[in-house]
């Protein structure tokens, strides 16, 4: 359950369904791992990319929150 408003509770969803998608794509690209061949540097390399693309598609308030809430 969310204790904030639905709206936003709708785009944090998205923005998680969003991610996880983006990552496992390109986790398994061969342009990806041709440039990150150690799967460590590449998961790095890939979450920064991708928390970069959805501030561009969903917008940094969005976002911080989204990947503030998951490490906490």
């Amino acid at each position: 359950m969310c204790s904030c408003g639905d709206d936003f509770c709708d785009m944090r969803s998205d923005v998680r369904q969003w991610a996880t998608t983006q990552y496992s794509r390109l986790f398994h690209d061969p342009d990806w791992i041709a440039q990150y061949p150690n799967e460590l540097v590449r998961e790095s390399a890939l979450v920064k990319h991708v928390r970069s693309e959805a501030v561009e598609a969903f917008g940094q308030d969005v976002v911080d929150f989204k990947w503030d809430y998951n490490e906490s």
